[in-house]
C-alpha cells in the first residue's frame, strides 16, 4: 500500500505541474479564461445576490421604482 501512495502522490505531482505549467502559457499568451463560482448554504428564497454581472453597473437612480436624486 505504501508504494501505491507513493506512486500516486508523484502522478498527482506530475499532474499539478503540467496544469500550472499550461497556466503560466496561457497567461503569457493572454489566452486565460477565468471563471468564479460562488455558492451559498442551502435556505429557502432568493440568495440575496445580484442576478447578473450587468446588474452590479446599474446606477442605484435607475434601477425601476427608486426615485432619483431629484425625487
Amino acid at each position: 500500500m505504501a508504494n501505491y501512495d507513493a506512486a500516486v502522490d508523484v502522478v498527482k505531482t506530475r499532474m499539478w505541474l503540467a496544469y500550472l505549467g499550461g497556466c503560466s502559457i496561457a497567461f503569457e499568451r493572454n489566452t486565460a479564461r477565468l471563471f468564479q463560482t460562488v455558492s451559498t448554504h442551502k435556505r429557502r428564497g432568493p440568495s440575496g445576490l445580484l442576478p447578473t454581472r450587468a446588474d452590479l453597473y446599474v446606477p442605484k437612480s435607475v434601477e425601476p421604482g427608486v426615485c432619483g436624486p431629484d425625487g
